[in-house]
């Protein structure tokens, strides 16, 4: 009874996280990629899941050349930030059609393994 609440608990919640109306990711810093991706970043960016989960590949093939260094200055105060820290981001990703999308992104650290 215990397991079939955990598992009704961990699908409700993976129904909110698919669902919200913003893109939400969990980026794995030590390996480099996208390691889970709601379907509004299959939306607003234009890509399938797959292609996000690439590693480094999605991100730094899409990165405006002016924003390359704002972004791995963002990586690193992520890997020195305290747990449950936010760290803020502007950047801009070229979509899948070439236009230029400005985003602003918040990272908390949830973990460090």
């Amino acid at each position: 009874m215990i397991e079939t609440a955990g598992q009704e608990t961990i699908q409700f919640l993976t129904k909110v996280a698919e669902f919200l109306p913003s893109i939400l990711f969990i980026y794995d810093i030590r390996q480099e990629k996208v390691i889970f991706s709601n379907r509004m970043a299959d939306l607003l960016l234009g890509e399938d899941r797959q292609g996000i989960y690439q590693p480094e590949g999605f991100f730094f093939s899409r990165l405006h050349p002016s924003s390359r260094v704002v972004f791995f200055d963002f990586l690193k105060n992520c890997q020195s930030a305290h747990d449950q820290e936010t760290v803020e981001l502007e950047y801009r990703l070229k979509n899948q059609d070439g236009t230029w999308n400005w985003f602003h992104q918040r990272a908390i650290v949830f973990s460090r393994l």
